[in-house]
């Protein structure tokens, strides 16, 4: 990691690689996927009526070692963890002892894909778009989801879930080409300075700029950044970044990795001197607010 983007990963919370991955691989992987889950919209979801039996959203999403696809031994991501370039990059932020508290494929599901029905109930349900709740149960080993708004990942590790070190990072890498018609991240840039704050945030758009109120104390203007790429885009955020994604408007879905890693060792990583710039709590005991519908997150993304 190149000086620059060390600056620019402690100032603006992440950093984007090109050409970590080999797009061959990641080709492969995906066709595995494929080949493993028949994704088709005519045979993803449960019907209203075997919803409506047992309308039940807890508990919908892949685990470390429960209902997750990657446990299958046909799929092997070693082009991935034992990479040696990403090993590097993980322990320059982290220093040189960190774990992985979760690995998952996300799902952006297309658009065309979803039943009105289920469309009509997300929006009764306020900021939910997790879609885990509405699919068969043998499609649950992968998180799915349609469009999520500006969050911060530390929502999933809050009360009695926290994590040891209270900081960590995510790593997000794209398996095929995400243009702006296939949900890419969008991120705002140096939002994680103002610590974990309560979910939904308050965040508003005027005049083509956003103004972002943690605590509802402050206004201030932050830029929105498009995570764009081809297949093999690696990108690293910390746990507070401000992040959200949009609706595949595309017919295939966007399917990525999402990996949770957490700092284990008192050797200082670039995440160390991000902490102490952070003016608030790097986590919560209540990450919600009391007038968000949903009464937990279960999975935000």
């Amino acid at each position: 990691m190149d000086e620059l983007k060390k600056l620019n990963f402690i100032k603006n919370g992440y950093i984007q690689y090109n050409s970590l991955l080999d797009k061959k691989n990641c080709e492969e992987f995906l066709k595995k996927i494929y080949e493993l889950k028949n994704y088709d919209k005519t045979n993803l979801f449960l019907s209203e009526k075997e919803f409506l039996s047992n309308p039940s959203f807890q508990k919908k999403n892949p685990g470390k070692n429960i209902n997750n696809i990657l446990l299958h031994k046909d799929l092997g991501l070693d082009f991935v963890f034992k990479n040696e370039k990403i090993n590097l990059v993980i322990s320059k932020i982290l220093g040189d002892n960190y774990s992985i508290d979760l690995s998952k494929i996300v799902m952006g599901v297309p658009d065309q894909w979803i039943p009105k029905w289920i469309k009509k109930k997300l929006s009764s349900m306020g900021s939910s778009n997790n879609l885990n709740p509405f699919l068969k149960e043998k499609f649950r080993d992968v998180t799915c989801y349609y469009g999520a708004e500006y969050h911060q990942d530390s929502i999933d590790y809050s009360g009695s879930k926290a994590l040891k070190s209270k900081t960590f990072i995510v790593m997000y890498i794209y398996f095929s080409d995400v243009s702006e018609t296939d949900a890419p991240i969008y991120i705002l840039p140096t939002s994680h300075v103002y610590g974990a704050q309560k979910f939904p945030h308050e965040i508003d758009y005027k005049d083509n700029k956003i103004f972002y109120s943690p605590g509802n104390k402050r206004r201030v203007s932050l830029d929105e950044v498009k995570l764009t790429g081809d297949a093999g885009t690696v990108f690293f955020w910390h746990s507070l970044l401000l992040h959200k994604t949009t609706i595949v408007e595309n017919a295939k879905p966007r399917i990525s990795l999402k990996v949770v890693l957490e700092k284990n060792s008192e050797n200082k990583g670039l995440i160390d001197f991000i902490d102490e710039k952070i003016s608030k709590e790097l986590i919560l005991d209540n990450p919600l607010k009391k007038d968000w519908r949903n009464k937990t997150p279960n999975s935000i993304s």
